[in-house]
C-alpha cells in the first residue's frame, strides 16, 4: 500500500512521508499567522484501488505578548513638568492597554501618557515604578518595566514683604522694619546698601530687618534705599 498526500489547502510547506506497510507520517508546523481551519485529503493505493482519507486541521489563535518599549531611569526637577509616552508593539496587533502601580503622589497615567509636576517638597529618589502594557488577546499578556525617578532639589528666591513709600517732615523720625522669607525654609542673609546719610540698617535675624533715620532740616528729598536678601 502507498500513502500520499494527495490535496490540502494548507499555508506553507506540510511534509508527507510513506513510512511503508500501510504507515505515514505527517508533518506541519503553522506559523503565527495561520490559524484557521484546512481540509487535508491522503490517499492510499494498494494497485487496485484508491481509498481518499479526509482530516480537518484547525489551528486555534496563539496570542503573544506586547512589547514595552525602553522607558529607563530619569532625573527631573522639582516644579518642573515631565512627561513619558508610553510606547508598545503587539505582534498580533491586538489592542493594548496601559497601567501604571506606585506613581509617585500627584503623578498621573492617561492612557499612554505619564505626567507628573512634582511639586517643591519632593525632592528625592522614587524607586519601583511600574508601567505595564497589557494587549486584550486571549488569554490577555502582559510586558512591564520598573524604573526610578530622582526628583533634583530647585532652590527659589527669597521674598520680601511689601513695603509702602513712608513720608516725613524734615526733622521727623523714620523707623520701620523690612521682613523676609524663603519658599524652601533655607538661612537667609539681608544686607542694605544706598542709606541717606545718618541712616542706618540692622539686620535682626531670621530674615528681619531695621530701617532707622533720624532727619534734619536739609533732609528734603526721594530717597530709595535698597535691602538684599540672599539665602
Amino acid at each position: 500500500v502507498s500513502l500520499n498526500l494527495s490535496e490540502s489547502d494548507l499555508p506553507g510547506n506540510p511534509e508527507f512521508n510513506d513510512e511503508g506497510d500501510g504507515v505515514g507520517t505527517f508533518i506541519w508546523t503553522p506559523d503565527f499567522e495561520s490559524n484557521g481551519r484546512y481540509t487535508v485529503f491522503f490517499s492510499a493505493f494498494d494497485g487496485f484501488e484508491t481509498s481518499l482519507l479526509r482530516v480537518v486541521v484547525l489551528v486555534e489563535d496563539v496570542n503573544r505578548e506586547p512589547v514595552l518599549a525602553d522607558i529607563g531611569d530619569r532625573v527631573i526637577q522639582e516644579g518642573s513638568a515631565f512627561s513619558i509616552v508610553l510606547r508598545a508593539t503587539d505582534p498580533d496587533g491586538d489592542r493594548m492597554i496601559f497601567r501604571g502601580e506606585n506613581l509617585p503622589d500627584g503623578a498621573t497615567l492617561n492612557e499612554d501618557l505619564f505626567h507628573w509636576i512634582p511639586d517643591y517638597d519632593q525632592a528625592g529618589f522614587y524607586d519601583n515604578i511600574v508601567f505595564r502594557v497589557t494587549d486584550l488577546g486571549l488569554p490577555p499578556l502582559s510586558d512591564e518595566q520598573s524604573i526610578s525617578i530622582r526628583v533634583q532639589n530647585v532652590n527659589r528666591t527669597p521674598s520680601w514683604a511689601n513695603v509702602n513709600p513712608i513720608e516725613v517732615y524734615e526733622g521727623g523720625r523714620i523707623r520701620f522694619n523690612v521682613q523676609a522669607s524663603d519658599p524652601d525654609n533655607d538661612e537667609i542673609d539681608i544686607v542694605a546698601s544706598n542709606l541717606p546719610e545718618g541712616a542706618e540698617f540692622e539686620n535682626l535675624g531670621g530674615g528681619r530687618g531695621l530701617f532707622d533715620w533720624q532727619t534734619d532740616l536739609s533732609s528734603s528729598g526721594t530717597y530709595t534705599p535698597l535691602s538684599t536678601v540672599s539665602d
